[in-house]
């Protein structure tokens, strides 16, 4: 558990959004663990552990209702400096990454920011390459359209 609760904790926050919902994320993700302790070899944990919590944030995501899309907040239209602007910026960033579809949003964070490779996104995430590169497209143009939308 040492070793991969980083890992877990991480993809769990980058697709919830939410520390606290992370953090429960991951204890599921554990005790699924734990459970299947017997049928996940050495060898395929880290794909095991990826899948598990992709199918864990999906499950928290559908009990949770969808955000109203809010305007942009008035931190994000008066920023002056570079720091500032940067943290406006990853705040626009992470606002728009909220209104993605859980597929999109699950393939735009293990692809663009855990560094899988499609195929491995699509094993984590139960579905074809395919359909992991359609999934990551849509919701690049889709953060695109929003923060280019908000960020004047």
């Amino acid at each position: 558990m040492a070793l991969h609760e980083r890992l877990v904790l991480r993809t769990a926050l980058r697709l919830l959004g939410r520390l606290e919902d992370a953090q429960d994320a991951s204890q599921e993700v554990f005790l699924r663990l734990f459970r299947h302790l017997g049928a996940v070899t050495e060898a395929a944990l880290e794909a095991w552990l990826y899948r598990t919590t992709v199918n864990v944030c999906y499950d928290l995501m559908r009990k949770r209702p969808r955000l109203a899309e809010p305007g942009p907040e008035p931190a994000v239209q008066a920023v002056a400096g570079a720091e500032l602007e940067q943290a406006a910026k990853r705040r626009l960033l992470e606002q728009g990454m909220k209104r993605l579809s859980p597929q999109e949003r699950a393939a735009l964070v293990l692809c663009t920011i855990e560094g899988l490779s499609t195929a491995e996104a699509a094993a984590a995430m139960g579905v074809a390459e395919g359909t992991v590169r359609s999934h990551l497209s849509l919701a690049r143009k889709r953060l695109k359209e929003y923060v280019g939308r908000l960020w004047r």
